[in-house]
């Protein structure tokens, strides 16, 4: 039977701060994807969030273990908007 590892401060601050980077890439991404007119960069883009997503839920699951606070992704503050701002 093994025993359950918990992280240290280094570990935790390392993940948390990596997590934040995430969801900033997971944002740009987001917008980028929605007004771009390029199907190609489209593409590129909608995999790269869902690698994204996928890295996301891997890492914020370790400091859910530990019960440590985990960022929240920005796209609630990502309109539907498909226009390029001017």
């Amino acid at each position: 039977m093994s025993k359950k590892r918990s992280l240290n401060s280094a570990e935790a601050g390392n993940i948390y701060f990596n997590l934040a980077k995430t969801r900033l890439a997971n944002g740009v991404s987001l917008e980028f994807s929605q007004v771009t007119k390029n199907k190609e960069l489209r593409k590129y883009l909608e995999t790269n969030i869902g690698n994204i997503n996928k890295n996301f839920g891997i890492f914020s699951s370790l400091l859910l273990e530990d019960n440590l606070h985990v960022p929240q992704l920005l796209n609630t503050l990502v309109t539907n908007s498909t226009v390029a701002p001017i």
